[in-house]
C-alpha cells in the first residue's frame, strides 16, 4: 500500500512538473530555464475607423502565439462602401482577394451586399511562403509585411502590425 501512494505521489509531482513547465534544458550557449509547455495563446485586437465622409471600416485580428512566435493570424476588415465607388472598390477587392487565396499559408474571401463589405485572410506561418508573397506583391508588400515575414514573436508583431488597434 505504502509503494502504491509513494509511486502515485511521483506520478502526481511529474504530472505538475509537465503542467507548470518547470524544468531547464541546455542549448549550445549554457544552461537556460525553459518552459517544457508552451501554451498557445489566442488575442484578439480590434480598431475602428470613420473616414472623412463617414463610412466605417472596422477591423479585427486574432491572433495566435505563443512565447516564442505567432502562429496564424485571421484578419477580418468589414466596411461600409461609397454606393459612388461601390463597383470599383468590389473589383479592387477581388482582385485582391483572388491574389491572396492562391498563395501557400494564405486563405482569403470577400464578400459584398453593395453598401457593406467583408475582407477576411487568414494566414498560417508554419506553411505562408514570403518568396511567393513577395512575387505575387512585389514592392507592394515587403519583408516587414505580416504576409511575407514568417518568424514574428507576438512583441514584434504588435509594433509591425497593430498601431491603433485595442487588444484584450
Amino acid at each position: 500500500m505504502f509503494v502504491k501512494k509513494r509511486l502515485f505521489g511521483i506520478a502526481l509531482l511529474l504530472l505538475v512538473l509537465l503542467i507548470t513547465g518547470c524544468g531547464s534544458t541546455n542549448n549550445n550557449s549554457g544552461s537556460t530555464s525553459k518552459k517544457l509547455i508552451d501554451i498557445k495563446k489566442t488575442m484578439t485586437c480590434k480598431k475602428e475607423e470613420v473616414d472623412d465622409d463617414g463610412f466605417k471600416t472596422t477591423s479585427t485580428m486574432k491572433i495566435t502565439y505563443d512565447s516564442k512566435q505567432v502562429y496564424k493570424v485571421k484578419s477580418t476588415v468589414e466596411s461600409q462602401i461609397d454606393p459612388e465607388y461601390a463597383e470599383f472598390t468590389e473589383s479592387v477587392s477581388k482582385a485582391l482577394i483572388e491574389k491572396f487565396d492562391s498563395l501557400d499559408g494564405i486563405d482569403a474571401s470577400y464578400s459584398s451586399d453593395g453598401s457593406n463589405s467583408k475582407m477576411k485572410i487568414d494566414v498560417d506561418y508554419k506553411k505562408v511562403n514570403p518568396d511567393q508573397v513577395n512575387e505575387a506583391f512585389g514592392d507592394l508588400y515587403t519583408d516587414q509585411n505580416m504576409y511575407s515575414k514568417t518568424d514574428y514573436t507576438i512583441e514584434q508583431f504588435k509594433i509591425d502590425n497593430l498601431d491603433g488597434y485595442t487588444c484584450d
